[in-house]
């Protein structure tokens, strides 16, 4: 097959696939819906996600969550669906979340093969643009496969507080499994590569392999630990011990992962992002990233944090990693 873009066409009635790899004739079955759209974006046929549509009663799935020649479209008309889906390389879509889970879970070969299994639709996200918001209904799972995201809620009187950030290979809204209306926000924090997993292939996959569903679970009383922590970090501890906290903790769970060189890790944020994670002012961040870089415990050049002097920052900001989980025998 050409490297021309491919279109699905999934006959519901005759189970029938056949592969299109001319976008004119794409075109010419419906002008209007791809009206203005660019060059398509490259596309590949998933089994999983047709047999999805095929599975439902009748019906098809009707999405257009992503903007258009930029993501996923489905599409209903008739006894016929177009499925598009945003392709990238295969290997670091699960291969991410494989990473992340074997650094404090011990995963056999069957719970690896179940998770390279998983259908995954690849998206890129601007930084700060919303992945989901509150009182969204989400029907998949955001992986993030490169860059950060965090959680935040708003005030009324439009304050912002960061609840949390999420690394690579980390699954931030996995809640929404069981909980089925989002009570935050999930936002990309800098550029990001994320990966959507529909709910029903993680609660199969869960159902299928004890193993994978207990390091999904463990993940997630991670997740309330380090809440946690960052209750009594921002209530309790004074600023330059909450940026010595944050800094630590960024580290010591990027490390693992191999998103670290060294003492530095890159951290492309703003003071205003910093600030409404330790629940300052920016002019405060200001001052105390000035403090830590003249006392020579940090150095910032670009987007990259070197930690000149990591016993000082964990003794600083009272960091005792125990709380992150690092190990299956923690």
């Amino acid at each position: 097959m050409s490297s021309a873009d491919v279109i699905i066409w999934i006959f519901r009635a005759k189970r029938l696939v056949l592969h299109v790899t001319h976008e004119s004739l794409f075109r010419s079955c419906d002008e209007e819906m791809f009206a203005g759209e660019p060059q398509f974006s490259s596309c590949t046929y998933v089994n999983r996600w047709s047999e999805r549509l095929q599975k439902r009663d009748g019906t098809s799935i009707c999405r257009r969550r992503c903007p258009a020649g930029n993501g996923n479209a489905i599409w209903k008309s008739g006894c016929l669906s177009f499925l598009k889906v945003h392709t990238m390389p295969s290997g670091p879509l699960p291969e991410a979340l494989i990473k992340k889970l074997r650094v404090s879970n011990d995963l056999n070969d069957e719970d690896i093969r179940a998770l390279e299994s998983l259908p995954i639709a690849g998206k890129s996200y601007a930084p700060q643009q919303r992945i989901v918001v509150e009182g969204d209904r989400p029907t998949e799972c955001c992986l993030i496969i490169d860059g950060y995201a965090y959680r935040s809620k708003t005030t009324g009187a439009g304050l912002r507080q960061v609840l949390s950030i999420h690394v690579a290979g980390e699954i931030p809204d996995l809640q929404s499994l069981h909980l089925h209306v989002m009570d935050h926000d999930l936002t990309a924090l800098t550029g990001c590569t994320l990966g959507f997993i529909p709910h029903e292939y993680i609660l199969d996959l869960c159902a299928r392999h004890p193993g994978t569903a207990a390091a999904l679970w463990r993940e997630t009383l991670v997740d309330a630990a380090i809440f946690r922590e960052w209750m009594i970090n921002i209530g309790r501890r004074t600023a330059t011990e909450r940026m010595a906290h944050l800094l630590m903790e960024l580290w010591e769970r990027l490390e693992p992962i191999g998103r670290t060189h060294e003492d530095s890790f890159e951290l492309p944020v703003t003071q205003s992002d910093l600030a409404d994670c330790l629940g300052l002012t920016p002019v405060h961040i200001n001052r105390v990233l000035r403090q830590l870089r003249n006392e020579k415990l940090l150095e910032i050049v670009r987007r990259e944090f070197k930690l000149l002097d990591r016993p000082k920052l964990k003794e600083l900001g009272q960091f005792d990693p125990t709380y992150l989980h690092l190990h299956p025998s923690m």
